[in-house]
């Protein structure tokens, strides 16, 4: 078994093997929430303006056994490094957590960390670990979940008329990229307000939320050229639906059709936006070795149906 760097920089093989074991994780620990997707996977390898994250991951054979998830802030709290670890089912209690513990703590201790911070579940495996290894518990989190169906309806409107008459003097505002100047400060002033989150005992300095900070947050993501979309794919039988939807900014939108069923030519029906003029819609043929590419507008999207065209039956001459 081996202990390897993970990041977006790594062999997609490795990404997808890891991608699958966290979506087997996080249905051992929320089984009533659906697994996340690849593409939501790897986002919690990407850095952002004042975070970095990074990742190590225990391979045996081609297999992925074991990882570390990791995230240093690059501002306030540079003492700390927070870490995701988690080992396969039935491939616990092998010393696999140790060798993973054991190479963040070092990265870490690289860039100047002197404490690592994580989370486990009462009474799980992950606690048993920790507490043997010496981790002092620091804070505690409790999580409810309501099942909406017992709600009180009456009590429920009730709280919403109240909500509405005392926000007769409150209006939505939207931006894109860079916070405008005129509201910066009072921006800053409700990230600010997140410093009051309980910490327990956690030795955690204030996150320093000031205008200049905050500008410069937004421009550094900016500059990265990453841009928030969502695209969802649902089989029904032989058919495909696919949806895009495009978050404050245009985007060009590519993806790969490699889901699609080998050897066989699929109809694409595509509805997506056409500016002022509204809508347009677009049909044609392709397979899974095709991309399909399109560019939505500002909070846009579109629409896809894709059916397989049934194959020509040879006639006799």
């Amino acid at each position: 078994m081996d202990v390897v760097p993970l990041s977006l920089d790594s062999p997609e093989p490795l990404l997808r093997e890891w991608a699958a074991l966290d979506a087997a994780i996080q249905a051992e620990l929320m089984p009533d929430l659906d697994p996340p997707p690849y593409a939501q996977s790897l986002r919690n390898l990407q850095p952002v303006a004042h975070l970095n994250r990074w990742g190590v991951a225990a391979v045996d054979g081609a297999q992925v056994v074991g990882a570390g998830l990791c995230r240093s802030f690059l501002s306030d709290n540079r003492h700390l490094c927070e870490v995701d670890l988690y080992v396969a089912k039935g491939r616990r209690r092998e010393g696999i957590g140790s060798a993973l513990l054991s190479r963040v703590a070092a990265v870490a201790g690289q860039d100047g960390r002197t404490t690592i911070v994580g989370y486990a579940a009462a009474g799980s495996a992950g606690l048993d670990f920790a507490t043997a290894l010496g981790a002092v518990e620091k804070q505690g989190e409790l999580r409810s979940s309501l099942d909406v169906s017992t709600l009180d309806r009456e009590a429920l409107a009730g709280e919403l008329a109240a909500a509405e008459a005392s926000s007769v003097d409150y209006e939505l505002l939207r931006w894109s990229g860079v916070c405008p100047e005129d509201l910066l400060a009072a921006y800053a002033g409700v990230a600010d307000a997140m410093n009051d989150a309980p910490r327990g005992e956690l030795d955690m300095e204030d996150v320093v939320a000031e205008p200049e900070r905050m500008r410069v947050r937004a421009q550094t993501v900016l500059a990265t050229g990453a841009r928030p979309y969502v695209v969802v794919a649902r089989r029904k039988g032989k058919d495909w639906y696919v949806g895009a939807m495009g978050i404050e900014m245009p985007h060009d939108i590519s993806l790969p059709l490699g889901f699609l069923a080998p050897h066989t030519d699929y109809r694409l029906l595509l509805v997506h936006d056409n500016g002022p003029d509204g809508l347009a819609v677009e049909e044609r043929t392709v397979s899974r070795s095709d991309r399909l590419s399109v560019t939505v507008a500002r909070d846009g999207g579109y629409a896809t149906e894709l059916t397989p065209v049934p194959p020509q039956t040879p006639t006799g001459g």
